[in-house]
């Protein structure tokens, strides 16, 4: 209960710092990058020498790209049925299938998986499955629906190797089996725990109540449009 109080208070604490001009929207940037580069990388570092990897293991992975498969062919399809712009195909195909299963995954695997040892599980779902399909995945999208960038196996590459919760893997990964000194321990955990709740007030800073009209203007008439076609 605790964990589902953590994520509607940090989106709120959040929305209000917004809110009242405390910290611009803009503040969810620098935000964002600290996760990106410190607390996430930590949790990696610190649970990943943790690991027993086994086929099993690798199942959550397996399954992800299962189902971001399944959900392209869907909105493809959809997007075929309805005549789709080649904009709200390229979005669709982004938003629909790649998620961020880390932020809220955590602490709702909290709460609803008391005592259970889930974060390997969620290690490979997130970095083998979500991860890399962003990295290959994502990179084809916006060169195919965008025309801006071209798709290069050194360009994958760079993305993936870049990307500091891997980089942090690969290093990990030389660690399995070792026990850190517990001040190297505790400090990874400290770091570690600052994950979701700077995550989740990062995302409140941006997070808007009511739509501008005119986003939801062009989305209105395109769904009249497409309604009267039928």
């Amino acid at each position: 209960m605790e964990n589902i109080v953590l994520v509607l208070f940090s989106l709120f604490l959040g929305y209000i710092l917004n809110r009242f001009g405390i910290i611009q929207k803009d503040g969810a940037i620098a935000l964002n990058k600290f996760v990106l580069y410190v607390s996430f990388p930590a949790i990696v570092l610190l649970q990943t020498p943790k690991i027993n990897f086994s086929l099993e293991l690798m199942i959550p992975a397996i399954i992800a790209w299962i189902v971001m498969t399944l959900s392209a062919f869907l909105i493809l399809f959809l997007s075929k049925l309805f005549n789709f712009s080649k904009e709200v195909t390229g979005a669709l195909m982004l938003v629909a299938i790649l998620t961020n299963s880390s932020f809220l995954g955590i602490p709702m695997l909290s709460t609803y998986l008391v005592g259970q040892d889930f974060m390997p599980y969620l290690l490979i779902y997130d970095q083998f499955g979500t991860f890399l399909a962003f990295a290959v995945y994502g990179t084809f999208i916006v060169s195919i629906y965008t025309s801006k960038t071209k798709v290069t196996f050194k360009l994958i590459t760079i993305k993936v190797l870049t990307f500091p919760p891997f980089l942090c893997l690969i290093i990990a990964l030389f660690f399995v089996g070792v026990e850190f000194h517990p001040t190297i321990a505790k400090v990874l955990e400290i770091f570690a725990i600052t994950t979701v709740p700077v995550a989740l007030v990062a995302a409140g800073l941006q997070l808007q109540l009511i739509l501008p009209k005119e986003d939801i203007k062009p989305s209105y008439n395109t769904f009249i449009n497409q309604s009267l076609k039928y």
